[in-house]
């Protein structure tokens, strides 16, 4: 299994500009259901260093999941139903400047210390025309770590009915959401 290309975590939905939100306003997001799409199929990957108990497992692996709307199965995995139980994985609305900058220093200071953080990167970023070709490229966060803002949570509560509130900080708070996860 070839190395974790980090530049491809984490894709998302977005951003979503709300209407009428502002900065100092509070968005309320309600999960109202999390399913498979058409294509039904999902996946698990464990790559050595990366990810929850990353020092436990030493060897890569893929789990190839066929989904419906109750269960998942893998045939990597043969007996073993997952009951779905869906929730997103990230979700945030976009930083204002001062959070940007002080994410930046932030972040730049923990991977200088050896902390799990994913520095911006132009590598596959989106949007390409301003997070790859664009003056803005430097400053355009990936999802890892979690911020005042959202981000990756891997909250498994997270399901339908839960409610989250997020600080709006910029002009329609520009709520964006993804990784979603079927259990």
């Amino acid at each position: 299994m070839a190395a974790l290309d980090a530049s491809r975590v984490h894709p998302l939905t977005g951003p979503l500009h709300v209407n009428g939100a502002g900065p100092g306003d509070v968005l309320e997001v309600e999960v109202v259901k999390v399913a498979p799409g058409p294509d039904r199929f999902g996946y698990t990957i464990i790559f050595p260093g990366f990810g929850f108990l990353r020092d436990r497992f030493t060897k890569p692996a893929i789990a190839r999941w066929s989904l419906t709307q109750g269960s998942a199965t893998a045939p990597e995995l043969p007996g073993i139903r997952i009951p779905s139980q869906g929730f997103p994985g990230t979700i945030g609305v976009a930083p204002d400047r001062g959070l940007l900058t002080a994410v930046l220093i932030r972040e730049a200071e923990l991977f200088g210390a050896g902390g799990f953080v994913l520095l911006p990167d132009v590598t596959n970023a989106a949007p390409r025309a301003i997070c790859q070709t664009g003056p803005a490229a430097p400053e355009c966060l990936r999802t890892i770590p979690p911020r005042e803002n959202g981000g990756n949570m891997d909250v498994k509560g997270m399901v339908a009915g839960t409610s989250l509130l997020f600080p709006c900080l910029v002009s329609g708070c520009n709520l964006s959401i993804g990784d979603v996860h079927f259990a």
